[in-house]
């Protein structure tokens, strides 16, 4: 007995020393590009847009936002009072039907609706786009369907990062077959090389998507000394503006807004094409909304009225852009005293020296473990989340209404441009190495990218 028991030991023992290494430490598994955009969905709190069972392709499209997302129209969150067709097309039934959409948002911007419908002209349908949570939609369009098949537009709608909700009423008649979110041109969320389903996350592209995903690239090193142009050299294109001598000296000139706001525009012309952060050194006061080459879009949220610092001039980081030609609402009392473009470094060694940075040691070079990848998952979720404290979404409203002010001012659209202090526009200032147009370059219209329906 005692040889047979020592053998089966032995056995034993030999079977538990084999499994360590065979299955190792969970946490020490490597982690695919699919398993950690799923982690870093969940980290942004977007992931409750995602339908159960999700493939690969539709959490990338959240992060990257290339393409504009069409859903089908069978794939709703809720409905009632529908029935499904052939071609994932839906009917209402009897009275109106009622379906609701989740759509996931991680860069603001505005973006456009539409839907393929069929129905009555006379007999429209109802949508509205309500941020999750909460009950007050952002905007409530409607939708005048025709005789036959086709896509109705439903307008454009600044959105915050989030989930919202899509709602829709369609009255008796009406048929939907898909609906369509196309976005602005955006800052992907995605590794250098970018999203590969089965290809192995490691420690470069954890630090790439890390930066990306708290649209942290402003912190990336320079890559270059920046250029600069003065707030009095930008074009006012509608609206009135005050001069005054700005906190760098009295030959310094600042371009302010009166009490209804103003709109300029202003060109770089940068030596080679590159990574670029935009800033500007002034007061936010009623807010500023800026745009980069008609496309890419930030918003400088007003200031309240009894904040300390609300009249300080100070630098604001406005986006991290590939572009060079931009257009600026300022709010009332908003002023600009300084425009910096600063090109960024981009190598993965600048990603990986930033995070670390930032907080977050990405670990070794090569594949990062499992125990990482939750390790970065938590920090991300901790750091968004502040950073979404300090950098509340505060829409688009408040530009809008500038915009409409300003239409009706001398020097408005219909009228010559306003220079600051009202007199003639400024004269060209240096920006870079040539010189900027005195009106914008030509710039053909932005469609919304081809759609990816999702499966």
């Amino acid at each position: 007995m005692s040889s047979r028991v020592a053998s089966l030991a032995l056995g034993v023992g030999v079977v538990v020393v084999a499994l360590v290494p065979l299955y190792g430490d969970p946490r020490a598994t490597p982690v695919s590009h699919a398993e950690w955009a799923r982690m870093m969905v969940k980290a942004l709190k977007v992931d409750q847009a995602l339908p159960e069972g999700a493939q690969a392709s539709q959490v990338f499209s959240i992060l990257s936002w290339k393409n504009s997302l069409a859903l089908p129209a069978d794939r709703y969150l809720s409905g009632s009072g529908v029935e499904v067709g052939a071609e994932h097309r839906i009917s209402a039934t009897g009275g109106t039907g009622d379906v609701s959409y989740a759509l996931a948002v991680v860069r603001g911007g505005d973006y456009r609706l539409r839907l393929r419908v069929q129905g009555d002209a006379a007999n429209p349908a109802e949508a509205t786009l309500t941020p999750s949570g909460e009950t007050t939609p952002v905007k409530s369009f409607v939708v005048v369907p025709q005789a036959s098949w086709g896509w109705v537009e439903m307008g454009a709608v600044h959105l915050d990062p989030g989930v919202y909700t899509t709602s829709l009423a369609l009255p008796p008649g009406t048929s939907m077959e898909a609906l369509e979110l196309a976005p602005p041109c955006l800052a992907p969320i995605e590794p250098l090389q970018g999203w590969r389903t089965t290809a192995i996350t490691n420690r470069d592209d954890l630090a790439t998507t890390l930066v990306k995903g708290l649209d942290a690239e402003s912190e990336l090193p320079p890559a270059a000394q920046p250029t600069e142009v003065a707030g009095s050299d930008l074009q006012v294109t509608s609206g009135a503006s005050v001069s005054t001598a700005g906190a760098s000296g009295p030959q310094q000139f600042t371009l302010k807004a009166g009490p209804s706001g103003l709109q300029a525009m202003f060109f770089v012309d940068v030596p080679e094409a590159g990574l670029y952060n935009l800033s500007a050194f002034g007061v936010v006061a009623g807010g500023q909304s800026w745009l980069g080459s008609a496309c890419r879009k930030a918003v400088l949220c007003p200031n309240s009225k009894d904040a300390a610092d609300s009249m300080a001039p100070q630098w604001h980081t406005v986006m991290t852009t590939d572009r060079h030609y931009f257009n600026v609402t300022l709010g009332p009392g908003a002023s600009i005293e300084r425009v910096k473009l600063e090109e960024k470094k981009t190598t993965p060694a600048d990603y990986v020296a930033t995070i670390k940075r930032l907080g977050f040691d990405p670990g070794p070079e090569g594949p990062i473990t499992r125990g990482r990848a939750v390790d970065a998952m938590k920090w991300l979720a901790g750091e968004a989340s502040k950073r979404q404290l300090f950098s509340r979404g505060c829409g688009d409203a408040l530009p809008t209404q500038v915009a409409q002010a300003v239409s009706t001012q001398p020097g408005g659209p219909t009228g010559p441009p306003v220079g600051p202090g009202g007199g003639p526009p400024p004269p060209p200032g240096s920006s870079g190495s040539g010189q900027p147009p005195i009106g914008p370059p030509g710039i053909p219209p932005q469609p919304p990218a081809s759609a990816t329906t999702l499966p």
